[in-house]
């Protein structure tokens, strides 16, 4: 048992239940998004899923698809080599809909971005969670919850540090 990680014995609970409490963070989101009736409301919305995303997807990366690799399962090493595609092409479009200059298709670029995220979230849940509980043993995993919610608080740290800045700008630049 790790000390002072906030888990239980049985890591594989753990490890499961913080991915999964992640996925249900990111639909919340993606329901307030859909739900936002101005374009300020939905680009807030938007930017905040894009960093809970990000922040998720690098601590997976790093803590569970890294380590299924290095598993000697093929599925595991298919799932996890199909979770980093996936992953980036997540990165591709978020990049698209943050830079685009047409707002016109923003809604439809944004709306394509969170089905499909769903569906990539649902997937791991019913598909992924249940091989990973499979081929790693209690100190894996707990080794993995470890290491994913310190990837996770470092990511959101970084954020946290970005906003900051951005809104000591504000405040230190001269308004014309």
């Amino acid at each position: 048992m790790i000390v002072n990680s906030g888990m239980q014995q049985g890591g594989s609970m753990e490890l499961i239940s913080y991915l999964k409490a992640d996925h249900k963070n990111i639909r919340r989101i993606i329901k307030d998004l859909d739900q936002a009736e101005d374009r300020e409301q939905k680009l807030q919305a938007f930017f905040e899923l894009d960093q809970l995303v990000d922040a998720h997807f690098k601590a997976e990366e790093s803590a569970v698809y890294a380590a299924s690799l290095k598993k000697n399962n093929q599925a595991l090493n298919e799932m996890a080599v199909r979770g980093f595609e996936e992953h980036n092409l997540f990165d591709d479009l978020a990049y698209k809909i943050k830079f685009t200059n047409n707002f016109d298709l923003w809604p439809s670029q944004v709306k394509v971005f969170c089905q499909i995220l769903d569906m990539h979230l649902t997937e791991e849940e019913n598909e992924f969670f249940p091989v990973l509980n499979q081929h790693f043993n209690s100190v894996e995993l707990d080794r993995a919850a470890v290491l994913y919610l310190k990837i996770k608080k470092s990511e959101q740290s970084k954020i946290l540090l970005t906003k900051k800045r951005k809104r000591d700008e504000k405040i230190h630049t001269p308004h014309h």
